[in-house]
């Protein structure tokens, strides 16, 4: 699990704690998605972290040796493609997995985790869960909620 995410699962258990149905469960978890590959691409493109911070630089090696683009993370545009993909936010049940199938030289490296946490490369990470992203999920599920309210009542009388 990517670290932070954590407490927007424990956020997700207390709203479905609700019971909210499925149907309902499913929209709030787009909501979420959405918001965080919202994120995840504003990363990509300006090259920065979660939190604001510039990716670390190329260094002079991959400079000269890139094949393609100069972008950082951005070689062949896999990784990108598919971390702001929707097919790649993955919705079952309560639950969201975010999942890219980018490997590195060997099919066990973990190419998008890899970088996203620093292991074993220089962390260049573009998907955390911080208070801005938090906030925005939070103002788009009180809308969808209060809409849902507003309906449930008119239905209900």
């Amino acid at each position: 699990m990517i670290k932070g995410i954590e407490s927007l699962d424990n956020s997700i258990k207390k709203l479905f704690s609700l019971n909210v149905d499925s149907n309902n469960s499913k929209k709030i978890l787009n909501i979420v998605a959405k918001n965080i590959r919202g994120d995840v691409e504003s990363n990509f493109l300006s090259e920065r972290d979660p939190y604001g911070n510039p990716w670390a630089e190329l260094t002079s090696y991959t400079r000269k040796n890139k094949k393609r683009r100069q972008e950082i993370l951005q070689d062949t545009g896999a990784l990108m493609e598919e971390m702001t993909s929707m097919d790649n936010y993955i919705i079952s049940g309560n639950k969201l997995d975010v999942v890219t199938t980018v490997t590195g030289e060997s099919p066990n490296d973990f190419y998008g985790q890899s970088h996203n946490e620093g292991i074993g490369v220089t962390k260049r990470q573009f998907l955390d869960y911080t208070d801005n992203i938090h906030n925005s999920i939070d103002e788009d599920i009180i809308r969808f909620l209060q809409s849902w309210f507003t309906v449930y009542q008119i239905k209900n009388y």
